[in-house]
C-alpha cells in the first residue's frame, strides 16, 4: 500500500496547535495536587494578629498629683471615667470637680488612672469658678474626728484639770491630829512617741485644814486650867511632775514636786501665844494611778508625803488624795 505524505500546510497547522493548547490543572481532590483541599478549607485558615489594646495610663503617685491641680483631667475611678477639674488633694483623698459644679472627695485608693482632658481644655469656663467649701468642711470634719480620738487616750497631748476633794492627811510628829485636805490642779500631758512612756507637768494649789482644843494652865498660884480652840490652815503652790506608763486609759507614775507653803495658826482666845504665821518650802513625792473613764473622765488616787522645811524644822506630812478630772 502506498502511504501519501501530508501536505506541507496542513503539517504546519498541526504543529501550531500542539504548541498553543492549554494544560488543563487538576480537578480538587485529584491525586495529582492532594494538597488542593486542604488548602481550601476555612478551618484551616490562618486568623489575622490581633491589634494591641491601648496601654492604660499608670496610677499616679503621691508626687504627680500637684501638677494636676487646677487642670482638666480624666479619672478612671473603679473603672469609670470622670470629667473634670483636680482643685486639691490630700495624704488620702483628692478634691474633684465636675462640670456641672459638683465636688467630690475622691479616695485616691479608688483612682487607677488620670490623664490631661485635652478636648475640654480651657472650653468650659464653670471649671474656672472659685472651687466650693464642700471639700474644706469635709477635711475640717476629719481633723475634728481625729482630734476627739486622740482627745480619749493617755498617749496623745493634751492639757488636763484635776479637783481633788479629799482625803486626809496626817503629821508623823503627830498622828492623832488628821487635816482635811482638798486642792486643784491643771496642766499638761506629753506622751512619748512610739513608746508606753507617759508624763505630765502641771501647778497645784492646796488646802489642809484641821481645828482641835488645847489646854493650859495660867501661870497663877492655883495654875487655874484654859482651854482654847486652834485652826491650822496650811496652804501650799506646787509645781508637780507625773512620769511614767500605761495604756490608752491607764497611767501609773511617781510623783514629784516642789513649791512653797504658808502655814497659820489661829487660836479663838484673844491674844494667844500660839497664834502664828509661818512660811516654809515644801517638797512632796509618792505614786499615783488614774484611769481615763470615756473620752474625757478621769479618776484617780495619789498617796504621797510632803516635807515642809521651816524655820522650825521640817515637819514631814503624809496624805492620799482622790482625784477627779478632766483631759481635753
Amino acid at each position: 500500500m502506498h502511504i501519501r505524505p501530508l501536505a506541507p500546510a496542513v503539517a504546519a497547522c498541526l504543529v501550531v496547535s500542539l504548541i498553543t493548547s492549554p494544560v488543563a490543572a487538576a480537578p480538587a481532590g485529584d491525586a495529582a495536587d492532594p494538597f488542593a483541599a486542604e488548602a481550601t478549607d476555612p478551618a484551616n485558615a490562618v486568623p489575622p494578629p490581633a491589634e494591641p489594646a491601648p496601654a492604660e495610663p499608670p496610677a499616679p503617685a503621691e508626687t504627680d498629683w500637684s501638677a494636676y491641680v487646677d487642670r482638666p483631667v480624666i479619672l478612671t475611678v473603679r473603672g469609670h471615667e470622670m470629667r473634670g477639674r483636680v482643685v486639691g488633694h490630700d495624704a488620702g483623698t483628692v478634691a474633684f470637680k465636675e462640670p456641672n459644679g459638683a465636688i467630690s472627695d475622691l479616695a485616691k485608693a479608688d483612682i487607677t488612672a488620670v490623664r490631661i482632658d485635652e478636648v475640654t481644655r480651657r472650653s468650659d469656663p464653670s471649671l474656672d469658678e472659685a472651687p466650693s467649701r464642700r471639700s474644706q468642711v469635709a477635711q475640717a470634719e476629719r481633723r475634728a474626728k481625729r482630734a476627739a480620738e486622740e482627745a480619749g487616750s493617755f498617749h496623745h497631748r493634751g492639757a488636763y484639770l484635776l479637783v481633788s476633794p479629799g482625803l486626809v492627811a496626817v503629821p508623823f510628829r503627830s498622828p492623832s491630829t488628821v487635816f482635811y485636805r482638798w486642792g486643784a490642779s491643771i496642766g499638761g500631758i506629753i506622751p512619748a512617741q512610739n513608746s508606753a512612756f507617759v508624763g505630765a507637768y502641771g501647778f497645784t494649789f492646796e488646802h489642809l485644814f484641821n481645828q482641835q482644843k488645847f489646854t493650859s494652865f495660867y501661870p497663877d498660884e492655883n495654875l487655874t486650867r484654859y482651854t482654847e480652840r486652834l485652826r491650822t490652815h496650811v496652804f501650799r503652790a506646787l509645781g508637780e511632775v507625773r512620769l511614767g506608763s500605761g495604756s490608752d486609759k491607764l497611767f501609773g507614775y511617781v510623783l514629784l514636786g516642789a513649791g512653797f507653803a504658808v502655814i497659820h495658826v489661829a487660836s479663838d482666845k484673844s491674844s494667844s501665844s500660839l497664834d502664828s504665821t509661818g512660811a516654809a518650802f515644801s517638797t512632796p513625792f509618792g505614786a499615783g494611778i488614774q484611769g481615763m473613764l470615756g473620752d474625757h473622765f478621769l479618776l484617780g488616787f495619789e498617796p504621797r508625803v510632803t516635807l515642809d522645811i521651816g524655820r522650825g524644822g521640817v515637819a514631814a506630812m503624809f496624805d492620799a488624795r482622790l482625784t477627779l478630772g478632766a483631759k481635753f
